[in-house]
């Protein structure tokens, strides 16, 4: 940091004339490195000592000082103090804050405090202004947490989205009945959804969800074309979109278990964390794993050692095998049976690792080729962006093992009459049988979509039978899916 001014001078050059100044501080404006050289200024904002029950949020310029107390003037003291200390950080590191444009939000949630009569906080001997709302990230928060001027604020705006839109859209409407549909899907319900990180929780107040709603109302009349008087609850089943409160707590509970890492309740489904795998970060992992592991297409030889892997996935059961044949003849086999809830694709990563296990036991040091007919687990080796962690170890496993001896992958093609291949595949689809699991696998997010899914219909459906509403769609459509009857 003290290289990047050091002998650094800016020029300023008119006419004939040129003055030069000595440059201490600053960067181009709108140049890279000046996001880079805030964040390194404003990270040691969080090592600035607070007192007990202060926590500190930054994220761009932007700084919210979150303040725990046990009364009203303990909040007092601490948020004084707490802005003291920024204050002296932000004079060493030659920054000010204007106390006009710092906000002070009470959370009167629960009867906590009163917007009438807050607790004091002052700033360089200015008393902050209270308020009862304010916008950070997107999300209008008000002092309640009941979020629900911002989704009034929200349903403002996507009405107005969704006139514009469909004036556009309206010349294709004719040639194209499904493209507000996927306009819907692709941009309003993701705008409508965001920020549910922080008002998730909310989802409980049946206000919350009646807003939810109503704010997915007018674009559902554009896309069935049906009258203004026709109700949310019909206009949901016709088509085929999900209740926007429902969907909410399907975001919401993934939130909690591949974010948060914490249990999570949909319906009468409960979602433990420990049960699901998390996306892999490739910055967990030394550059030197993110090298890419070759395949090639090239059919069987029959000779040196030949290692054949394979998974199945009969009757809802999974089942992975490895079969070894050297000089054309089957000297090993090792099979394993999955959990049901486990992908095809899962399978033969358990296969491809059962093999490299093999390899790794082997005291013969002929050439070693593995064959698999996943070309999307080849596929997926070389990449380096894949989240899937086990993925990630197979990848690490094959570029140790390719280190230390002569090992190919290849691609063979299913079902055309590969002997050896066959066989891998018939132990595969005998391993579906055995009594019980060998291993453990965690689910995915597909998984997870896959078994809520099941159950926001069924909610759904309990909702439309019940509904007061809609009676006369309903006895054309008395069954809700995800199937539009446009």
């Amino acid at each position: 940091m003290r290289d990047y001014f050091s002998d650094r001078k800016v020029v300023f050059s008119h006419d004939d004339e040129q003055w030069t100044f000595g440059a201490e501080r600053g960067v181009p404006q709108g140049s890279c490195s000046g996001l880079f050289l805030w964040n390194v200024v404003l990270d040691t904002a969080l090592d600035v000592g607070l007192p007990e029950g202060c926590f500190l949020q930054t994220f761009a310029d932007g700084l919210v000082l979150v303040v725990r107390g046990l009364s009203k003037e303990d909040l007092a003291a601490k948020g004084t103090m707490a802005l003291q200390n920024l204050t002296a950080w932000g004079a060493l590191h030659k920054l000010t804050f204007n106390p006009s444009k710092t906000i002070r939000l009470p959370i009167t949630y629960g009867g906590r405090l009163s917007l009438n009569d807050p607790p004091l906080i002052t700033m360089n001997s200015t008393v902050l202004q209270a308020s009862g709302g304010c916008r950070y990230l997107g999300v209008w928060w008000d002092s309640g947490l009941t979020f629900s001027e911002h989704f009034k604020r929200v349903r403002r705006r996507v009405d107005v989205l969704s006139y514009r839109l469909s004036m556009v859209a309206g010349r294709f409407f004719t040639r194209r009945a499904k493209l507000f549909f996927r306009i819907y899907k692709g941009a309003l319900e993701p705008y409508i959804l965001y920020g549910y990180g922080a008002w998730g929780n909310r989802l409980s107040l049946k206000k919350v969800r009646d807003l939810l709603n109503s704010i997915q109302r007018r674009p559902l009349v554009k896309i069935t074309r049906a009258y203004r008087t026709t109700s949310t609850t019909a206009l949901q089943v016709i088509s085929g979109v999900l209740p926007l409160d429902l969907k909410a707590q399907q975001v919401f509970a993934k939130f909690q278990l591949f974010i948060l890492r914490q249990n999570s309740r949909v319906g009468s489904l409960i979602f433990r964390s420990q049960d699901y795998q998390c996306n892999q970060n490739r910055y967990d992992h030394h550059p030197l794993a993110w090298r890419p592991v070759p395949f090639s297409r090239k059919e069987p030889l029959g000779f040196d050692l030949e290692i054949f892997t394979d998974g199945s996935k009969l009757n809802g059961q999974v089942g992975s095998s490895a079969v070894v044949f050297y000089h054309g003849k089957e000297i090993q086999h090792s099979v394993c049976r999955l959990p049901n809830h486990a992908s095809v694709f899962a399978a033969e990563i358990t296969g491809m690792d059962m093999t490299l296990s093999i390899v790794q036991s082997l005291t013969v040091w002929d050439p070693v080729r593995i064959y698999t007919d996943s070309l999307s687990l080849l596929q997926a080796l070389p990449s380096t962006i894949t989240v899937d962690p086990m993925v990630w170890t197979l990848k690490e496993k094959c570029i140790e093992l390719m280190a230390k001896r002569n090992l190919q992958l290849f691609w063979v093609k299913a079902h055309v009459g590969v002997t050896r291949n066959e066989a891998a595949d018939q132990y595969a689809k005998g391993a579906t049988t055995r009594s019980s699991a060998d291993i453990r696998i965690l689910k995915t997010v597909s998984d997870f979509r896959r078994e809520v899914k099941s159950e926001l219909i069924s909610m759904w459906q309990t909702r439309w039978v019940q509904a007061a509403t809609g009676r006369q769609t309903a006895r054309y459509f008395p069954l809700v899916d995800f199937v539009p009857k446009l």
